[in-house]
C-alpha cells in the first residue's frame, strides 16, 4: 500500500481501514459487500487511543474485557 493510500487513513473509521486493508487480502475471495459487513461487525466498539508523543499514539487494547473475548473467539 503506497503511502498516499495510508495517509488517505487518518479520517476513516476503525472498520473503514479493516475493510480497506482486509480487502487487499481478501478481494477473490470475498465480495466486497460481505467484508464490509464483516469488518462493521468486527470493528463495532470503541478503541481506546492514548496519545504517547506528537507523533505515536497506542491503542489500549488491555483496557476493555469484551474486546479480549472477542480477540480470542474470532482469533
Amino acid at each position: 500500500m503506497d503511502m498516499e493510500k495510508i495517509k488517505s487513513m487518518k479520517g476513516m473509521t476503525c472498520p473503514q481501514i479493516a475493510n480497506l486493508v482486509a480487502g487487499k487480502f481478501l478481494s477473490n475471495v470475498i465480495d466486497k459487500e460481505s467484508l464490509r459487513a464483516i469488518t462493521e461487525d468486527a470493528y463495532n466498539y470503541d478503541v481506546p487511543l492514548e496519545k504517547v508523543n506528537k507523533n505515536t499514539y497506542l491503542i489500549r487494547l488491555d483496557r476493555d474485557r469484551q474486546l479480549h473475548l472477542r480477540i480470542l473467539l474470532q482469533g
